[in-house]
């Protein structure tokens, strides 16, 4: 997101982003819907004349989040808005690219497949005067969580199914918990317990003796280091699996932490990290 920003910079539009809201938690691959988020955002910029500005807006309408990005570009018709999400060949991907900031772009028809499989939408609406607004839609995290869940179709067709064990997450956030949620009700298997905070996990740690813990590194000012000192001197939990959370792309080990998973986690990242800490067969199947 930082490389869009600046990419936005250069081509003198500014995107205004939306404040934080609470209840916006949507059910997503962090992954996936960081490069949809990457491609709707770059269309907008690319429509816009120098000086113009793209606006992000996010908002809770029944059962879903949507986030709608607006340009203020030439007006596009139905149909020219359609072409936006049609598949383009290599070589108009090439003339796309020769022609500049003022041509569509050609990452929408991908965008659209990517939130479709995680039974998303994404739709493109005239503005009124000038501009063109994109509709990001996605279910819920809380609205998703009421819902039976049977097969394990809706978030990750290629995902199979995890071990059984109990695991202790602790962190604060609240997309990354959702996340882990909705995986234990996709795919069973798993007893999930939450802290939010490193004292409140190393009191469940001894209550619950679990298989595995995920630890959000960036939680406590040490990286989470007082936590695994505590949790290692219990010599029960001495060779308890621990799975490493963190925001900070160059932790690339810690001490005492098995494997660190870099922020946004996919679904898929977090599922095979938790299949290889509690020792289960692997949950990945070759895609038909």
């Amino acid at each position: 997101m930082r490389a869009l920003l600046q990419d936005a910079e250069a081509a003198k539009v500014s995107v205004a982003l939306p404040e934080p809201q609470a209840g916006l938690t949507a059910m997503a691959d962090p992954e996936r819907l960081m490069r949809v988020f990457a491609d709707v955002i770059a269309g907008a910029v690319r429509r816009s004349d120098p000086g113009g500005a793209v606006a992000i807006q996010a908002r809770r309408l029944g059962g879903e989040v949507q986030v709608t990005v607006r340009d203020d570009g030439p007006v596009l018709s139905s149909a020219q808005l359609e072409t936006l999400f049609q598949p383009l060949a290599a070589h108009a991907i090439a003339a796309v690219s020769e022609e500049g900031a003022r041509s569509s772009w050609p990452g929408l028809a991908a965008a659209r497949a990517q939130l479709q499989a995680m039974q998303g939408r994404l739709e493109g609406v005239s503005a009124e005067g000038r501009g063109a607004a994109f509709i990001i839609s996605l279910p819920a995290a809380d609205a998703a969580s009421k819902e039976a869940t049977p097969n394990a179709d809706r978030l990750l067709p290629e995902l199979s199914r995890l071990p059984h064990g109990v695991i202790l997450y602790i962190a604060r956030d609240k997309a990354v918990v959702a996340l882990m949620r909705r995986l234990v009700q996709d795919f069973g298997g798993l007893q999930l317990h939450v802290a939010d905070c490193a004292a409140k996990g190393a009191a469940m740690a001894r209550d619950l003796r679990p298989d595995a813990v995920v630890l959000d590194l960036d939680l406590a000012a040490d990286g989470g280091a007082a936590f695994l000192t505590d949790l290692r001197t219990d010599p029960a939990m001495r060779s308890t699996p621990v799975l490493g959370v963190s925001s900070d792309r160059e932790v690339s080990g810690v001490g005492g932490v098995a494997e660190v998973l870099h922020r946004p986690v996919s679904v898929t990242a977090l599922a095979q990290a938790l299949t290889r800490a509690l020792g289960g067969p692997t949950v990945m199947r070759a895609a038909s």
